[in-house]
């Protein structure tokens, strides 16, 4: 049963991919977190690499957390 889960569980496992379900049991809302572990040998290869998926990242979070502000106010 996933609805009364005190813990985490995994609901999915497979390579390159592993999804966890809580249940929100204090307000009844969805809820979601999101991990990405990006590998990937060409950002090694040298310090430009690096620099520009840094910045990519920042860029991608912060593009994330401007679109997904409004729909938090909204309660979404």
């Amino acid at each position: 049963q996933l609805f009364c889960c005190q813990f985490p569980v995994v609901v999915m496992d497979e390579a390159g991919c592993r999804i966890w379900f809580k249940k929100d049991n204090e307000h009844g809302l969805p809820n979601s977190f999101i991990y990405l572990n990006l590998i990937s040998s060409a950002i090694m290869k040298n310090s430009q690499n690096i620099a520009l998926s840094d910045i990519f990242l920042t860029l991608v979070l912060h593009k994330l957390t401007e679109t997904l502000y409004n729909a938090t106010m909204a309660g979404y």
